[in-house]
């Protein structure tokens, strides 16, 4: 099973963190450096508000553009934690705006790179591909080793991450190796930096179904962030460990990371976090069939997706405004470009809004399905209760063309007696040896056959129920495509989904037991095949029939 799991970048603060010697006394760079540290790693995670106070106290009290530029990086980047994206990107690029006015190559990649990573998010590869494109033409004009081993570390692992949006995992391999070789050369801040690309690497190789050395990075990074607060790395790599476990079916182990990545996102802000978590726990729940906890994390992953819906939209409300302001100003000279952002940002939209819609029409479908799965269930139920009060000829299997069997009986009530001779006379279907008498026998058998639920039994098969009516392989198989308007698997299959729908819908208990136990109660010889059989006569997955079931019996109490 794949989840659907979106990468995140947690490392948006390295490119305003990671801080190297600026102009002014050192002392003061020391002190600044280290509020802004710690409002980041250790305020923001419980009292966000706090942080921005601290963010806006350091603007307001920086003399030099660098400390400007750092502390609007710093709210930029709170505002990106709560997707408050329009909000973000103006304080990065007024950060931008006052770092190009200086030297400071290293903060102008920095800004860049952060700027390059939240269009990316917002899927506007073109307008990040320009501030990452920047960065690379600025970073060899960086002096110090350490920083430029730095600012190059993070320019590859932006361009890991944007391999990893288009699904091209090797090439996002490629490039976390890159980075870590730069991030090998620095002393500042480097277990957090490359426990973000150990991260990243068992994401990949997650995505590449190669989980033992998914197992191995993650790990490599939970020891690399174990001095540290929990962050929104941390709870990324609890959350991926939790995703590998449940797709080697090690249950007990997922819910152990699964519950520490859970307490990570509730201590943060970090919508995007919380939807992955959620994820998770679904894939999680769905396995352990815990309906009510599924239902529970399904209403709050419904909340988290439309406060990020409203805030990509509001943000992409606002860069279409910002860009037909610019259009207007310049007036003829309307730059060409900017018409394809504009494009594409409304392409962005409706694909947003299409999706928003897609995902309701969808739900009402599955609603749709359910209630018919359900009325077709009670169907056969009086179809049952009527073949079973029913006399005479007329008393044939649930299933059974009435039409034409009203039409075979009139015809042998009518036939004329057979001068000739005063045996029976019989009639003969076309390539057939088959008497009526022995289709009514056998329709008769069948009918008391549904009713004995054999149909259960894991030994099944034509012959087997040939052998146990009486009659040969070829007569059955005749009677069944004939009146059953289906082949013998089909309709044992049909049979054993039948009984499982009405235990479900009659028996409360039955809606407890797990998949695995309902595949077995009903003959099929795997979870699996069970599955795949019940959604091709339902439409509907066997897990998500019981979560409508149950709703439904819940409302009509």
């Amino acid at each position: 099973m794949r989840r659907n799991m979106k990468p995140i970048n947690p490392f948006l603060l390295v490119f305003i963190t990671f801080l190297m010697p600026v102009p002014g006394k050192a002392q003061d760079a020391e002190a600044f450096n280290k509020i802004y540290i710690q409002a980041y790693l250790e305020i923001a995670p419980k009292d966000i508000k706090r942080a921005f106070d601290i963010a806006d106290s350091l603007y307001k009290e920086s003399t030099l553009p660098v400390f400007q530029a750092k502390s609007l990086m710093l709210s930029a980047t709170l505002h990106q934690q709560k997707q408050e994206l329009t909000k973000s990107i103006a304080f990065a690029e007024k950060a931008d705006s006052i770092i190009s006015k200086t030297n400071d190559y290293n903060w102008k990649v920095r800004i860049c790179g952060f700027l390059a990573t939240q269009y990316r998010l917002m899927l506007l590869y073109n307008k990040s591909r320009s501030y990452s494109q920047k960065a690379l033409g600025i970073i060899p004009q960086i002096e110090n080793p350490e920083t430029a081993n730095s600012a190059a570390g993070l320019m590859k692992q932006e361009l890991a991450y944007y391999d990893q949006a288009v699904k091209d995992y090797r090439s996002s391999i490629k490039h976390i190796e890159e980075s870590q070789e730069h991030f090998s050369h620095i002393t500042q801040n480097k277990d957090f930096l490359m426990a973000g690309n150990e991260q990243l690497l068992g994401l990949n190789y997650y995505y590449l179904k190669d989980y033992e050395n998914a197992l191995k990075h993650y790990h490599k990074g939970i020891t690399l962030l174990s001095n540290m607060p929990p962050n929104v790395t941390t709870g990324l790599i609890y959350n991926g460990i939790a995703a590998v476990f449940i797709e080697t079916n090690e249950l007990a182990n997922a819910k152990r990371y699964l519950d520490s990545a859970i307490k990570v996102a509730n201590e943060s802000p970090d919508l995007q976090l919380k939807n992955v978590i959620y994820k998770t726990s679904q894939n999680y729940y769905t396995r352990t069939n815990d309906l009510a906890k599924l239902q529970d994390t399904r209403q709050k992953q419904d909340t988290v997706t439309e406060q990020i819906f409203a805030n990509a939209t509001s943000a992409i409300d606002s860069l279409v405004l910002k860009l037909e302001k610019q259009q207007q100003a310049a007036e003829a000279k309307s730059n060409t470009k900017d018409i394809y952002i504009i494009a594409g940002i409304i392409l962005l939209l409706g694909c947003i809004i299409f999706f928003f819609f897609y995902r309701k029409k969808q739900k009402k479908i599955m609603l749709e399905k359910f209630k018919a799965a359900l009325q077709q269930t009670e169907q056969k139920e009086q179809q049952h209760i009527l073949s079973y009060t029913t006399k005479g000829i007329t008393d044939i299997a649930p299933g059974t063309n009435s039409s034409l069997k009203e039409k075979e009986v009139a015809g042998n009530r009518s036939a004329p007696e057979n001068t000739e001779t005063s045996a029976p006379h019989h009639n003969y279907e076309e390539n057939s040896l088959i008497t009526e008498e022995t289709k009514l026998r056998l329709l008769t058998s069948l009918r008391e056959f549904e009713y004995s639920n054999l149909f259960t039994s894991g030994n099944m098969s034509l012959s087997y129920l040939s052998a146990h009516l009486n009659t040969n392989s070829k007569y059955l198989s005749y009677v069944i495509k004939k009146y059953k308007q289906k082949d013998f698997n089909n309709y044992i299959n049909e049979l054993r989904i039948n009984y499982i729908m009405e235990n479900l819908k009659n028996n409360p208990e039955w809606r407890q037991y797990k998949i695995s136990v309902l595949a077995e109660k009903g003959g099929f010889s795997s979870h699996s095949k069970f599955a795949t059989i019940f959604k091709a006569n339902t439409g509907l997955s066997p897990s998500i029939f019981i979560q409508y079931l149950s709703e439904d019996k819940r409302d009509s109490n």
